[in-house]
């Protein structure tokens, strides 16, 4: 099954981390479904940033997007 990304909000500051829950709203998923996709390798896992807090780098997914839209 292949994931479309279609992101729904503005560019992402590539220096900033993102939660899964804002992945989520991007995206128009359940938070979980962000979390499903890192397991599958559909999106990188995240950067551990304390015990309980994981984030996404904003270029790390905008790199993501643009693979993603080069394959289709």
């Amino acid at each position: 099954m292949a994931v479309r990304f279609r992101p729904k909000l503005e560019r992402l500051d590539p220096n900033a981390y993102y939660a899964a829950a804002y992945l989520a709203l991007r995206y128009d998923v359940h938070p979980v479904t962000i979390w499903k996709w890192v397991s599958r390798g559909i999106l990188p896992r995240p950067t551990r940033l304390g015990p309980n807090c994981s984030r996404w780098l904003g270029s790390v997914i905008e790199a993501r997007e643009r693979q993603q839209s080069a394959e289709e």
